[in-house]
C-alpha cells in the first residue's frame, strides 16, 4: 500500500514536507513527533486490532495530529470503540 500511495504522490507532485508515508506497527508509538501531523488516513487494517488496540492506536492519533487536524477513516467498521 506504501509503495502503491508513494507512486500515487509522485504522480501528484507531492513531495515532503507536503506528504510522508510512515510504515509502523499499529501497537506501538508512531515514529513522528507529537502535533506534526494535519491529516491521517486509514485504511480497514485498523479494524483488524482488538478493542484495546484501537483506543491505543487513537490515542497515539491524538498525540501526534496537529491543532486542527483531521482522521479520515476509510473503513466505518471501526464501532463500537470506547476510548476513556
Amino acid at each position: 500500500m506504501i509503495t502503491a500511495a508513494r507512486k500515487n504522490a509522485v504522480v501528484k507532485g507531492l513531495k515532503p514536507p507536503q506528504v510522508a508515508f510512515v510504515k509502523a506497527p499499529l501497537t506501538e508509538n508512531l515514529p513522528i513527533e507529537p502535533n506534526s501531523v494535519e491529516y491521517i488516513f486509514f485504511n480497514p487494517v485498523v479494524n483488524s486490532l482488538p478493542p484495546e488496540g484501537r483506543a491505543s492506536l487513537f490515542k497515539e492519533v491524538n498525540r501526534i495530529l496537529r491543532p486542527e487536524g483531521r482522521v479520515i477513516l476509510d473503513d466505518v467498521n471501526l464501532f463500537p470503540l470506547f476510548i476513556p
